[in-house]
């Protein structure tokens, strides 16, 4: 929590021309008002989300949501109107040690992100919306009712009701009014109807460490945990990562209403996890990358890469998708795709296919843990075998595997045929756990690194401490940290494809504080990580650099 606060106040300091602003909702005791100060600090706040955000309408202001609960009958809770800017992004997040807020709402969304009324015909652009938790409508409907509604299989007369379409974060763009450069993460998402978070006509989208569960139960029109679909060009790079699914846990997401479209009933067929769809319909150009992510006990596939091309799906765990009847997948869907790397995963089946690949060219699959189901199957319909090599097909032992994300344990037991299995390339710097991603001689697969190597490394010897100011920069960064002992140090960045950009250290330094400076090549902006290596083992700091 104090790195988003560190990054929303150092994102104030190269503002010049209009102020930035913190704004302050609670829930109990707030007013909406702007006389007296109202709205500017944590004791004397705005009364509702809306007001606030209508107010933040400057680059690097920070919208505070404090504990309690917030209600909407309306069709968002929040819309965010106004953008922020590269290096100052309008942000929307819980208060610091508070509990975190919750957000109920039973229309459209929960939180919308679409055009930017100060800019008509432009998509609301470097926004984060992080620290929430957003509860829909799924406890007040009931399963004949949604199975009836209007503009339904069953009901093809009329149009879409909201009570069954909600969803908690959406990013959408249109033909014309593109978003982009929008983070979502450390959020909470549960019971939506329609769907639980995603993007679509967008670019620079980042979803992580979010937490979605018992989503798309109601809809008629088709709905996932975490969908992105259709992206749009901001810019035509290749060399870093423009759309991020990562570090996120979703369960339970699937479809009890089948979907219908354009007159045509089309049955239970979505309901993943997580999907990237029609992104090759559109024409993007940007690379996805797909890590660190638990997905399990969901309707659809855990992963579906759909209609899509140039994707990095790295150290994921699926676990038991797929458990709706009438649905063929697998729990890691390839379809209709090109240029996708599926490397380091685990996939473990209940009674379908661990992974399916079909309609698909330049597939490979690598390093991967299947286990149960059906088996794999690799039916390329366009260009015959695809590679599936150094496959492990074994019970990857978890310590306490389930369908219930608060209760189950997806890190691996000592004798784990995963462990050490991985390859060491495209990595991110951490697990979803948060620690370092290889603590052996190799990576483990799935979303987990057993930590049994590192924790006897660091035993008798504190890690190296790493700090990286400022965060997010648009120039010069400097790197300080410290060792507690002499010893060989590596001090590296590696971009968004986890390669080396900057290599700042290679050699034996003695203990203390130290500093390096980096600063990144012109056109570099985008997600890096800074990885320090000493004898204690490795520390990593995300480092993020805007144009």
């Amino acid at each position: 929590m104090k790195n988003f606060l560190l990054t929303a106040l150092l994102a104030l300091a190269g503002l010049s021309g209009a102020h930035a602003t913190n704004y302050y909702v609670s829930a109990s005791g707030g007013t909406n008002t702007t006389a007296n100060g109202t709205g500017l600090s944590p004791t004397n706040a705005f009364a509702t989300i809306q007001y606030a955000a209508d107010r933040a309408q400057t680059p690097g202001d920070v919208v505070y949501i404090r504990a309690g609960t917030y209600i909407t009958t309306g069709s968002s809770l929040l819309y965010v109107k106004y953008s922020g800017s590269a290096g100052a992004p309008i942000i929307f997040r819980n208060y610091p040690g508070d509990a975190r807020p919750l957000l109920q709402f039973s229309g459209y969304y929960g939180v919308y992100i679409g055009e930017d009324v100060s800019r008509p015909g432009l998509g609301v652009s470097y926004i984060e919306v992080l620290g929430l938790r957003l509860q829909g409508n799924n406890r007040n409907i009931l399963l004949a009712d949604a199975l009836n509604q209007t503009y339904s299989c069953a009901n093809p007369t009329g149009g879409y009701d909201a009570r069954y379409q909600g969803s908690g974060i959406v990013v959408k763009g249109t033909a014309t009014i593109h978003p982009h450069h929008i983070r979502m993460a450390d959020n909470e998402i549960f019971e939506c109807p329609g769907g639980g978070m995603g993007a679509a006509r967008a670019d620079y989208i980042t979803i992580e460490n979010n937490l979605v569960y018992n989503t798309a139960w109601y809809t008629n029109s088709g709905g996932s945990g975490i969908s992105v679909l259709g992206g749009w060009d901001f810019d035509t790079r290749t060399d870093i990562y423009r759309t991020i699914i990562r570090n996120n846990r979703c369960f339970g997401n699937e479809l009890r209403v089948p979907w219908f479209s354009g007159g045509v009933c089309k049955g239970y067929t979505d309901g993943n996890g997580i999907i990237v769809d029609s992104n090759r319909n559109f024409g993007y150009t940007g690379r996805t990358l797909i890590a660190n992510n638990l997905v399990g006990d969901n309707g659809g596939a855990g992963i579906t890469f759909f209609q899509s091309d140039h994707g990095d799906i790295i150290n994921n765990t699926l676990y038991h998708n797929v458990k709706t009847a009438t649905n063929p997948g697998g729990d890691l869907v390839i379809a209709y795709a090109s240029d996708v790397l599926a490397q380091n995963n685990i996939a473990v089946a209940a009674t379908k296919y661990t992974v399916q690949v079909k309609y698909a060219s330049n597939v490979t699959l690598n390093a991967n843990l299947f286990f149960g189901g059906t088996g794999v199957t690799l039916t390329n319909n366009n260009t015959g075998t695809i590679p599936n090599t150094n496959a492990v097909v074994a019970d990857p032992q978890f310590v306490s595997p389930g369908t219930d994300p608060f209760g189950s344990d997806f890190t691996l037991n000592a004798g784990s045929p995963a462990i050490d299995r991985g390859v060491n390339n495209l990595l991110s710097a951490t697990d979803l756990a948060g620690n370092p991603r290889v603590a052996g001689s190799l990576p483990d697969l799935g979303a987990y690194e057993r930590a049994v190597a590192l924790a006897a490394k660091t035993s008798a010897e504190t890690p190296a401490a790493l700090e990286v100011y400022p965060n997010p920069s648009v120039g010069p960064v400097v790197l300080r940290y410290t060792t507690a002992s002499t010893g060989p140090v590596r001090l590296e960045v590696l971009d968004g494809l986890g390669r080396c950009v900057a290599l700042l250290v290679d050699g034996e330094q003695p203990a203390g504080a130290h500093e390096e400076a980096f600063r990144a090549p012109a056109r570099a902006a985008g997600l890096y990580h800074v990885l320090l290596t000493t004898p204690a083992g490795r520390v990593s700091q995300a480092l993020s650099l805007e144009q």
